[in-house]
């Protein structure tokens, strides 16, 4: 991002073209967020715009967890935990909005996160083909894949709900008639194979 009125896009070529600049010469502020540094004249502040970290925990009552490196192909060899606990939820759902796993060892596992139970399990020959309900106010999220193949990943939102039918938070996430569909069927643990 570059100070000024002006914004300018690049990629890894051009970055490699002009090189890196002292950060005194990057240091101004931006005009509509004086909190937030937008690089400095002719310089520009470049962003690291994946949004996939490998593991990290959530309390929200909804969000998005991406796979490592997401929107870019996951590496290979990665194994990622991250942990969803809500406090006071009955049931947390699980929707995949984007599933791209390459083979059957690449592997994407909802767990129970008071015995470690596998609930549900995911891969290149099996997605997941609806939302996932989980009856527990923690789970895990665990990623596997292999040193052979990559690809994107997945996104996956989780929405954790309290008692029957009372939401924890961001009462627009469904209106009343998402609430009354079958969103597919609640899923209990089982034992790892």
């Amino acid at each position: 991002m570059e100070s000024g009125y002006a914004c300018f896009c690049g990629n890894d070529p051009d970055y490699r073209r002009h090189g890196e600049a002292a950060s005194t010469e990057c240091n101004h502020v931006c005009f509509g967020d004086h909190t937030q540094p937008c690089g400095g004249d002719g310089r520009v502040i470049i962003f690291d715009t994946r949004v996939g970290a490998c593991g990290g925990n959530y309390t929200q009552p909804s969000a998005v967890v991406y796979s490592p490196d997401f929107p870019d192909n996951y590496g290979t060899g990665r194994v990622c935990y991250w942990t969803i606990q809500v406090p006071g939820a009955s049931v947390i759902l699980f929707n995949f909005t984007f599933f791209d796993i390459v083979d059957q060892t690449d592997m994407v596992e909802l767990l129970d996160g008071h015995s470690n139970q596998v609930v549900a399990r995911f891969d290149g020959r099996h997605p997941p083909r609806e939302t996932i309900n989980v009856t527990a106010d923690f789970v895990i999220l665990y990623f596997y894949s292999d040193r052979t193949n990559q690809a994107q990943g997945f996104a996956v939102h989780y929405q954790a709900l309290k008692g029957p039918g009372r939401r924890t938070g961001e009462e627009d996430m469904m209106d009343e008639e998402e609430e009354e569909e079958d969103v597919g069927g609640t899923v209990e643990p089982r034992t790892r194979v």
